[in-house]
Formats: structure tokens, sequence, C-alpha cells
């Protein structure tokens, strides 16, 4: 090889280099036409369009009303178990009271027969002394 033979070689790659950079150039201008562009794209806008339609479908709004709905019933349960709550208190008081009433006629009854052992009295006397401890109470 000669030196002119590599000269015209040094030119021709140099020509073929600045070729190539104006169609790179020329292809970052097109970004559109670069294969890589469509599939983020094509991605994005699926996900825009779905976002769009659900919105206007109105799935959103049944979601929030269907979360509504379940707190309102939350709400009514939590007032019906407050309310038992409240009624299953009153009435254990009632039976503690109760309790109380009957515990203390209880430990009457048992003074009387007590006394009525000790005494050894007839059953007369017996029922005459119950009565009259119940006229007290």
């Amino acid at each position: 090889m000669n030196k002119r033979d590599k000269e015209e070689k040094d030119i021709r790659i140099k020509s073929l280099e600045e070729e190539k950079l104006i169609v790179e150039i020329k292809n970052l201008k097109q970004i559109w036409r670069h294969p890589s562009f469509w599939p983020p794209l094509f991605t994005f806008l699926l996900v825009l369009t779905a976002t769009i339609y659900s919105w206007k479908s109105g799935i959103f709004e049944i979601k929030s009303e269907k979360l509504e709905l379940e707190t309102a019933k939350l709400e009514l349960k939590k007032d019906t178990l407050n309310s038992q709550i409240e009624e299953l208190n009153s009435k254990y008081f009632q039976l503690i009271n109760r309790y109380e009433s009957v515990k203390y006629e209880n430990d009457s009854i048992k003074k009387v027969m007590e006394k009525w052992v000790k005494t050894k009295q007839s059953k007369s006397d017996l029922y005459m002394l119950i009565s009259v401890k119940e006229e007290e109470v």
C-alpha cells in the first residue's frame, strides 16, 4: 500500500464517520423513530386510559361509597353493642341488689332458726318468729 491509498482510505473512513454522526444526530432529532421509544409510551398511555375510564365509570366513587356504607354499618353495630352493654350492666346491678336482699333475708331466717333450735320451741312459734322477722324487713 502506498501513501496515496492510505490517504484515500483515511478520507473514506472520515467521510463514513461524518455520515454516521449526521445520521445519529438526525435519529436523535426524530426520537419517535427509535424502537425503544414506543413501549414506555404505550405503557403510559394504557395506564392513563385505564385511569380515565375507571374515573368516568365511577369505580372510585363506588369504592368510596362502599367504605362509607361499611363505616355506617360498623357505627350502627357499635351503638347496638353499647346499648346491650348498658342493658346488661343494669341487669347485673339489679341481680346484685336482689342477691344482697335475699342474702339478708336468708341470714335473718338462719338467725330465727338458730334461736328456735336453741329454745326448742314449737313449730307454731317458729312460724310466728319468721312472720315477725319478715315484717321487720
